[in-house]
């Protein structure tokens, strides 16, 4: 009797056993599937909030068109945009999100809508939104040092930065900020190899409305550099073409802007003027 009541009860504490080890599965189940649906669920959102960026950020870049709005209106239409944007924009600032597709589309829209200001002549607002633009864009490229794309978007936020505080009459603020972006723009070259970094480095040495960090040596290394991976690149040619001419290389000049005419004949307004 001793025995088989021994037997029953070490029956039962398997039995127990087993149904323990299922019920803990089952919660460890329910959790996974809750964590997955977190994720899937977050996913959608982040996406959501991309594609509301994207559609602010489109509006205020159809303002380029003037098809798009008749002349008469466009101020107004620029201005009512703007503050709607803006106010957008900095809600998003105040509820930061770790997705990087999402945060990268912010950095972006900030510098359209730091421009927009700039054509309105709202300079302390437009310099206000384009710190904020090269803020986002800096500490996404730090996040992820090894996305070229990230890196070169956030020196590009710098040009137009310097541009508008020039023009604002902030002479010694816009030529820090413009051997600031020169200098970005060496290391993120010796950092990221890429054409994109090549092309917009050597228009920068090549156009920069600072004189003394133009380099229009180190803009023809550059472009060359870039032309021989991506050779049909009309931008390219113009900007070798420039770099020639103000080196005083005319033929080679020549040569660079007629190959960009050919690739794009109505896309390059310098080319022909060199």
């Amino acid at each position: 009797t001793v025995v088989r009541t021994a037997g029953i009860m070490a029956g039962l504490a398997v039995v127990s056993l087993g149904i323990a080890a299922i019920r803990i599965w089952q919660e460890k189940e329910a959790k996974q599937q809750a964590i997955t649906q977190a994720i899937e669920d977050r996913r959608r959102a982040e996406a959501s909030y991309r594609q509301t960026i994207q559609g602010v950020s489109r509006m205020l870049a159809r303002l380029s068109h003037p098809e798009m709005v008749p002349p008469d209106q466009l101020p107004g239409y620029r201005k009512v945009l703007c503050e709607e944007a803006a106010r957008f924009y900095q809600a998003a600032l105040q509820n930061p999100t770790n997705d990087f597709a999402a945060r990268w589309e912010l950095g972006t829209a900030l510098v359209h809508l730091g421009i927009n200001y700039g054509i309105l002549g709202e300079r302390v607002r437009a310099i206000e939104v384009l710190r904020q633009a090269v803020d986002q864009l800096d500490r996404l490229a730090a996040d992820v040092p090894d996305d070229a794309e990230y890196r070169a978007e956030a020196v590009a936020a710098r040009v137009p930065l310097g541009e508008i505080l020039q023009q604002d009459g902030q002479t010694a603020a816009a030529e820090a900020m413009f051997r600031e972006t020169a200098d970005q723009w060496r290391r993120a070259w010796a950092d990221h190899k890429t054409v994109r970094i090549a092309d917009h480095y050597s228009m920068y040495l090549a156009m920069c409305k600072c004189e003394p960090v133009r380099n229009y040596v180190k803009a023809a290394e550059l472009a060359e550099w870039a032309l021989a991976r991506t050779p049909n690149d009309a931008g390219l040619w113009y900007i070798l073409g420039t770099a020639r001419y103000r080196t005083g290389a005319y033929r080679e000049a020549v040569i660079a802007c007629e190959r960009a005419e050919s690739i794009r004949p109505d896309g390059v307004a310098g080319a022909r003027a060199i």
